[in-house]
């Protein structure tokens, strides 16, 4: 679980007093992010709203699915290392405004120097959901995703290489090892006066 992730619930849970946290969680981490909330703020309440009807349907996630539902209020946007799997990046980004969440925290997301480019992530073990074949994943321009989430200020930007190297490896032959970075990013909504 990433500790931005928990460091960000925990330090605006508290600036918003009692009020409930609305968290959409794009991908849902096979609940490991809910459970790691539930664990760290046992006293927390919160409304927890994941958008997983991705992988066995073709590997997109459907966040207008979140806009069409009427869920209102998101005060966090969550996504661990899931944007990478989109079909159309610029439609989820701009999905992503239309639910005007407060924040918008988006973890784990491979990132590059280079213009925005696509690989073929080769199957792995452990994603057998895939059924043995190659998926489509992005590697993002540093800026690129800040460029498009138009109306939000990006508080918090740092990048790590990646956890397992040798399993990128693995899984991204063509791609050179020093572009194995991620990044975790944090935006805020500007407020209109």
């Amino acid at each position: 679980m990433n500790k931005d992730f928990i460091n960000l619930v925990e330090k605006y849970y508290n600036d918003m007093g009692t009020k409930a946290i609305n968290i959409v969680d794009y991908g849902g981490g096979n609940l490991s992010h809910y459970k790691a909330i539930k664990k760290a703020f046992p006293h927390l309440e919160f409304n927890y709203t994941i958008v997983e009807k991705m992988i066995r349907e073709g590997y997109h996630r459907y966040i207008y699915e979140v806009i069409d539902s009427g869920i209102k209020d998101i005060d966090i946007f969550h996504s661990n290392s899931s944007l990478q799997y989109s079909r159309d990046i610029d439609r989820d980004l701009k999905d992503i405004i239309r639910l005007n969440p407060r924040f918008i925290i988006i973890l784990t997301v491979a990132i590059t120097t280079k213009e925005t480019y696509v690989v073929e992530q080769k199957n792995l073990s452990g994603i057998s959901w895939y059924g043995g074949k190659t998926i489509p994943y992005l590697f993002f321009n540093t800026n690129y995703i800040k460029d498009r989430l138009v109306g939000y200020r990006q508080l918090y930007h740092n990048q790590n290489s990646f956890i397992n190297i040798e399993r990128a490896k693995l899984a991204f032959p063509d791609v050179p090892e020093d572009e194995f970075i991620s990044a975790n990013m944090l935006f805020e909504r500007e407020v209109c006066v």
